[in-house]
């Protein structure tokens, strides 16, 4: 239920083409029909040396691990793409006043949730 709630929730105060809107793990109807291409495409797009973190833990030796770095980064940086990050572009006033019903499964129909949610648009200049 609260999952349900919170997607209904994303969906109704953002447009789709703001991250905002998106469910993060994905929704089960995107999950079945994802194909391996797609996956593969997505991969390429969002996974590479612009967007990424190294984290090195341990007795290490700086100077092997800047040398060993800067081979792979003159190897690869080359052939990667300028990556842009997702949604920063898209950024949208939230829409205007709504309200949704969302029927859920249940086993006692005689009990419920109720949610107010709201957001303020604070303007302080």
């Amino acid at each position: 239920m609260k999952n349900m709630v919170g997607r209904r929730r994303k969906q109704a105060f953002f447009k789709p083409e703001t991250g905002y809107s998106s469910a993060t793990g994905g929704s089960l109807y995107g999950i079945r029909n994802c194909s391996m291409r797609k996956l593969k495409e997505y991969h390429k797009l969002f996974y590479n040396l612009n967007n990424m973190f190294i984290t090195i833990t341990g007795q290490i030796n700086d100077l092997e691990i800047i040398e060993a770095l800067n081979k792979v980064e003159n190897l690869y940086f080359a052939t990667t793409p300028t990556f842009h990050p997702p949604f920063l572009s898209n950024i949208t006033e939230i829409r205007d006043e709504s309200t949704t019903e969302i029927l859920c499964p249940a086993d006692n129909n005689e009990i419920g949730k109720y949610r107010l949610l709201y957001y303020l648009k604070l303007s302080f200049f």
